[in-house]
């Protein structure tokens, strides 16, 4: 009878596990084309400057051609490495909420940052006594909230402040229901709420990253405003 406890929860672990290692595979794949596009762009770069002089002192219409050439491949490189490099971003994050969800099977939701301590309060004692905030607290091993606000909010779950009627509670409960069959959706869900840390260089995340740099475009613009000068020299 001791065994089965173990079985459901092997089970319970498992997709997770699998998907995991997906991930992980996915990285790798990834970091391996990341790796040849940012090869491939230093490659045209070179293209584009050893074309300016060859313009200049051999043939002019040649030099032209193979100027444009490299700078149109080098364009479409650097959409192609931005699409790899955000893609492997949201494959590092998805893997740290899998993580996350892989530390609750065991005692290293300990270790989860958010404790809930700033919800600890003396008109509430209940807080700390029965251990739902704080270390290896309640509040530590459920939450996956991403944001002040739906910490907040599921704090004042947490303290019974919030209110609901019976109908109101019996919808939370099918819904709560509803997404235990959907581990695919509530996945997809908590990876893209969660903020991503780092970049592919370990530079702060887009976030702070200047505005313009955001899209697409917007860097390849950028960039030109950088290589034009140097092509019609």
């Amino acid at each position: 009878t001791h065994m089965e406890p173990a079985a459901d929860m092997t089970d319970l672990q498992r997709p997770y596990t699998e998907a995991l290692a997906r991930c992980e595979d996915d990285i790798r794949r990834l970091r391996k084309r990341f790796s040849r596009c940012s090869l491939l762009r230093a490659l045209t770069a070179c293209i584009v400057v050893a074309a300016i002089p060859f313009g200049i002192f051999v043939q002019v219409y040649a030099g032209c051609i193979l100027a444009a050439a490299g700078l149109v491949a080098f364009i479409l490189l650097v959409a192609r490495h931005n699409t790899i490099d955000r893609t492997l971003q949201y494959q590092r994050t998805r893997k740290a909420v899998l993580e996350r969800y892989q530390r609750r099977f065991d005692q290293g939701w300990r270790e989860f940052p958010d404790k809930g301590d700033e919800f600890l309060e003396e008109q509430f004692p209940q807080g700390k006594d029965l251990d739902i905030f704080g270390k290896g607290s309640l509040y530590q091993y459920i939450c996956a909230a991403h944001t002040p606000r739906g910490r907040k909010s599921l704090a004042a779950c947490l303290k019974g402040r919030k209110t609901i009627g019976d109908d109101m509670l019996e919808k939370r409960q099918q819904a709560v229901a509803e997404l235990v069959k959907k581990r695919a959706f509530c996945l997809e869900i908590e990876t893209l709420a969660q903020p991503v840390k780092t970049d592919s260089k370990g530079e702060k995340d887009d976030v702070e990253a200047p505005l313009f740099m955001h899209h697409s475009w917007a860097k390849i613009g950028y960039v030109l405003t950088w290589l034009m000068p140097a092509v019609t020299l």
